[in-house]
Formats: C-alpha cells, structure tokens, sequence
C-alpha cells in the first residue's frame, strides 16, 4: 500500500507539470499551484512514514519537477 501510494503521488506531480506546460489560463494555473502545494504535502508525509518504518532511499521522479517549478515561481 505504501509504495503505491508514494508511486501515485509521484505520478500526480508529473501530471500537474503538464498542465502547468500546456494551459496558460490563469484559472488553470492558480488551481494547479494549490493541488501542486498539498500534494508537497502528501509526499513530505508519505517520505517521512516510509523512513520512519523500514527504508531510507526514496527518491521519487517528481523531486526535480517540484523542485524546478518553485524556482521559477519565486523567480
């Protein structure tokens, strides 16, 4: 269950990229930036839960993407 959960959210972050890539509507745009903060959320919890219980090496595809919309957002 775990893994799947962490597997989902990855792909959710890699989705909310396309649509950030693909719309230009400000609508789209602001309610993909909040569905992007909570799922920071979601993931932060489930990395924690995993550590917390067996294994320390998750790395999710999604980090980079996170990682490279909050710098152009404070940019």
């Amino acid at each position: 269950m775990e893994m799947a959960s962490t597997c989902s959210s990855d792909r959710v972050f890699l989705d909310l990229e396309l649509l950030l890539n693909r719309f230009r509507d400000r609508d789209v745009l602001y309610d993909a930036r909040g569905s992007i903060k909570h799922m920071k959320f979601l993931k932060t919890f489930l990395m924690c839960a995993r550590k917390w219980s067996q294994s320390n090496d998750l790395y999710l595809e999604s980090d980079n993407v996170v990682k490279k919309m909050m710098n152009c957002w404070n940019s």
